[in-house]
């Protein structure tokens, strides 16, 4: 009696093991299709962006005086972040997706990774909420910026502070806290995020979750819905149709931009306050994985949102293009 069930064993056994490994096959082929998919699309998206932030550059350098508009600075310095996103950040993630696994993997080029993609992606994140408020200073009390002071305190010493302290923070949270880096994925994208204080730190891990992911988020959200608010009583309260209108094109232009931050941060947003109110992981981890991925699409279409709010932007480059197509049809062969 005992062969038979030592047959069986092993027969079940055998069965077992080929069945794990066809279903680790078919997952390897899945995960390849999956991100040789994410290649292509990022790399394209990723160059048209490229194109059109450099000819928004060329337009600001070649028009100046355009700069003296404090919006279009607004929209300038948005539209350099997501350019040094694209070309310093995004490449890392976009080999990631051709070869499927981290390259080098090392504990030296996660750390850069990671102090990279966090500290831009902060600061993208605090400049969209600083400028959601600062709107409301240009929209209602505009002749405050008339004045150099006031200028320096509500204006340029707040986006100065969104570029130094994400690059400050960071620098003591995953380059100076102290760690062994063996706690890398190699098989994940930006090396699943595991910096130190993430994966040792709840404390930590809570505090740049809550504060430095979702709060600019909700303080954009909040100064929308406040702005439009605003605008629609000042509609009731004055009967100023060319102002109203000015206004509400400025509100509209905030909420436009708004629009990228919200939809590439709410699904992770989303996920976070689920994981938070359930205590347990509800979501999937590809659902986790189309979550982080999807902020890249602040980088990826936020020059585009700008261009479409540079009115004068646009009629140059059909100028330019124009000018091309005249020269060229105006040469003749010679015979």
């Amino acid at each position: 009696m005992d062969r038979p069930t030592d047959r069986q064993t092993i027969e079940k056994s055998y069965f077992t093991d080929t069945l794990k490994k066809k279903r680790m096959e078919m997952d390897e082929n899945q995960n390849f299709i999956i991100n040789r998919s994410k290649f292509y699309v990022t790399i394209i998206l990723q160059l048209s962006a490229i194109i059109i932030s450099l000819f928004i550059f060329v337009f600001f350098y070649k028009h100046k005086r355009e700069l003296k508009i404090l919006h279009n600075q607004t929209l300038l310095l948005l539209v350099i972040v997501a350019f040094i996103q694209l070309t310093i950040d995004l490449p890392m993630p976009v080999y990631f997706f051709y070869h499927g696994r981290v390259i080098p993997a090392t504990p030296g080029y996660c750390t850069w990774w990671t102090y990279i993609e966090f500290s831009l992606n902060l600061i993208s994140e605090l400049l969209m909420a600083t400028f959601s408020i600062q709107r409301h200073i240009l929209i209602f009390q505009s002749h405050l910026f008339n004045r150099r002071l006031y200028r320096l305190l509500f204006y340029f010493i707040p986006l100065t502070i969104c570029i130094v302290y994400p690059l400050v923070i960071y620098l003591f949270l995953i380059i100076i806290y102290p760690c062994d880096g063996t706690q890398w994925p190699y098989t994940m994208n930006t090396c699943g995020f595991a910096t130190c204080y993430v994966v040792y730190s709840k404390f930590l891990a809570l505090y740049d979750a809550l504060i430095h992911n979702n709060l600019p988020i909700y303080i954009i959200i909040l100064s929308n819905i406040v702005l439009i608010i605003r605008v629609l009583n000042e509609k009731r309260r004055l009967n100023r149709p060319l102002t109203w209108k000015q206004n509400a094109r400025m509100a509209l232009q905030l909420l436009v931009v708004s629009m990228v931050f919200l939809i590439s941060w709410s699904p992770t947003i989303v996920i976070f306050v689920a994981q938070q109110i359930t205590s347990s992981t509800i979501f999937s981890d590809s659902a986790s994985v189309f979550a982080f991925d999807m902020i890249y699409c602040v980088p990826l279409f936020l020059p585009w949102v700008c261009f479409a709010l540079l009115p004068e932007c646009q009629k140059w480059i059909r100028k330019l293009f124009r000018r091309e197509n005249i020269s060229l049809n105006s040469v003749q062969p010679t015979l």
